[in-house]
């Protein structure tokens, strides 16, 4: 055949170049993505119960995402307490959505072990947050709304004022201290 000069090959099922824009998803649920997650339900703070002190204080080892997502179906009342609590707030001071997120799941992690007359110590979740990328700054917010975060950390001014006395004799040091 002399009058052809070339051959265009069709693969099956591949669409031509100019038909290869992108067609719009249907949209399920009213808007585009993945749907959101369903508003926790309003609860009240736990009913104090009447429980024995701890005889010493023990660190708590603070489980997984996964762990903790898995234990927080159980329904511990100071998570649904603690979740209902970061949403006021959050309302409250204009947090966006996924800082909300990011506070709930932190909230997840630290309360799935959570009883009654326990204290959630800053140096216990900090450590745990950090590497997870987590707000520690408003987790311990709702954490002190709630009543169950204590602030250990010591003071800069006596960190500044311990390096300041260390080479001086235990006698003077004591009365610069006091």
């Amino acid at each position: 055949m002399p009058h052809l000069r070339y051959q265009q090959l069709f693969f099956y099922g591949m669409a031509a170049i100019w038909d290869r824009r992108r067609k719009p998803s249907p949209v399920k649920h009213g808007r585009r993505g993945r749907p959101r997650r369903p508003e926790p339900t309003p609860a009240p703070p736990p009913a104090a119960v009447c429980c024995q002190p701890a005889l010493f204080e023990v660190r708590r080892a603070l489980p997984g995402r996964k762990v903790a997502d898995e234990y927080a179906q159980y329904g511990n009342p100071w998570l649904a307490w603690a979740r209902h609590s970061a949403r006021r707030l959050g309302e409250a001071r204009g947090w966006p959505r996924k800082t909300l997120l990011n506070v709930e799941q932190a909230l997840i992690i630290v309360l799935t072990s959570h009883a009654e007359g326990d204290t959630v110590r800053y140096s216990e979740i900090f450590p745990v947050l950090r590497a997870r990328g987590l707000s520690v700054e408003r987790t311990t917010e709702v954490l002190d709304h709630i009543g169950v975060f204590l602030d250990d950390r010591p003071l800069s001014f006596d960190l500044w004022l311990e390096s300041k006395l260390d080479g001086l004799a235990t006698g003077i040091a004591c009365d610069v201290r006091d």
